[in-house]
């Protein structure tokens, strides 16, 4: 690998956004040359999410780390200080640093312009993607393939038996395509790429916060977090969080099943249909500098 790069002209700086592992180990080589390694966040639900092994892929070699928001910067800084993400180089320095992020600032700009339909009578629920045993997640931030459609299919059955028509967005990528296996349960599918602001419908249901996730927070369209119960929240964002999005916990049942609490589901969709905003507080914090 080391002759792999020889062979090209480094730069003086490498900036990269969240690495595989030929990305971490152009790291080390430039911060073995004494050239400084800048890295950008990606999806940005991770203030809101206290994953704890992130940090081994996230922040080796790393010594300058541009967050989306004060909000990511204060959180991430505050998880290194007090040994709460796991690091190949314990006690390595990192700068935190942010320019706010252009890109949902404008998202809600977008949604305040676009006048949306009220009382369509339909959620859209953004599934998150099946990813196989090979590439499969960590359990404690997604659960295997199976249980998780069969998750899948009773939450859609709820938002159904609370009266919505169900539009599902299956994720873009995996070894699996949502729709094979829901379009029996669901009303239809939002195809082509995710964009908040361009949708017909009362309220979004996540039940996996990723990029998709991070973007609809930027809106101002009512939007509610299924909590699977798998991934924990970081203490010192929570209280933001469900001031933008109310959360519907779910629980085991005695099969082992998870399965969502229809009431509470109800009520979280109820509530972010009446609240239809982003406050302005909550924007400023995690979309600026």
């Amino acid at each position: 690998f080391e002759q792999h790069m020889r062979l090209r002209p480094m730069g003086t700086m490498l900036i990269s956004g969240t690495p595989k592992h030929l990305g971490r180990l152009a790291g080390w080589l430039y911060r073995r040359e004494c050239l400084p390694v800048v890295r950008c966040a990606h999806g940005g639900e991770r203030v809101f999410f206290s994953d704890y092994e992130w940090g081994l892929a996230e922040f080796p070699d790393c010594d300058t780390y541009y967050a989306h928001s004060a909000g990511e910067r204060d959180a991430l800084a505050h998880r290194l200080s007090t040994n709460a993400t796991a690091l190949v180089q314990p006690g390595q320095p990192i700068e935190f640093r942010t320019l706010g992020s252009p890109h949902h600032q404008g998202l809600l700009t977008r949604s305040h312009a676009r006048r949306r339909p009220k009382n369509t009578g339909t959620i859209i629920y953004v599934a998150g993607g099946y990813l196989g045993e090979q590439l499969g997640d960590f359990p404690n931030r997604k659960p295997p393939d199976p249980l998780y459609l069969d998750w899948q299919i009773d939450l859609v059955l709820a938002i159904k038996a609370l009266g919505y028509r169900v539009v599902v967005k299956p994720h873009p990528a995996g070894i699996a395509h949502e729709a094979r296996f829901l379009a029996h349960h669901t009303d239809s599918e939002l195809e082509g790429l995710f964009d908040p602001t361009n949708v017909s419908a009362d309220a979004f249901v996540f039940d996996f916060a990723g990029t998709a996730f991070f973007d609809a927070l930027a809106t101002d369209i009512p939007m509610v977090f299924a909590d699977m119960g798998v991934r924990p929240y970081d203490p010192t964002a929570y209280d933001d969080l469900v001031t933008r999005c109310p959360i519907a916990p779910a629980a085991r049942d005695d099969r082992g099943r998870v399965r969502i609490d229809r009431d509470q589901l109800g009520n979280a969709l109820t509530n972010a249909i009446e609240m239809n905003t982003c406050p302005a507080g909550f924007h400023d914090r995690y979309f600026g500098a």
